[in-house]
């Protein structure tokens, strides 16, 4: 599923990046390999929090792991991650990548 973040922060020194994986109150495109689609979570929706070790994906693709979930929560703005990235060349690149916002 391919779901855009913005990042709200790119930590090299500990390897995390911070974001808001699914925003309250605002719709969103989203694309699960059927399609392109857009849905809406109200901020009072009750979000089952997944406590299992959730891979990191460089551009969504399971074969390009980069790290994993870290952290999961949940506050007014909406569900938000911390990603663990990594050592490596990939992992490098998805650090640059979302201190570049891409």
């Amino acid at each position: 599923m391919i779901r855009s973040a913005t990042v709200e922060a790119s930590r090299f020194l500990h390897r995390r990046i911070d974001l808001v994986a699914v925003p309250f109150g605002r719709v969103v495109t989203v694309d699960d390999g059927a399609g392109p689609y857009r849905e809406a979570w109200p901020s009072g929706v009750s979000v089952e929090l997944v406590r299992d070790r959730l891979p990191v994906l460089m551009h969504h693709d399971p074969r390009r792991p980069v790290g994993h979930v870290a952290d999961l929560r949940r506050d007014r703005a909406g569900l938000r991650a911390s990603l663990a990235i990594a050592r490596g060349a990939a992992g490098d690149e998805a650090l640059e990548l979302a201190a570049a916002g891409v």
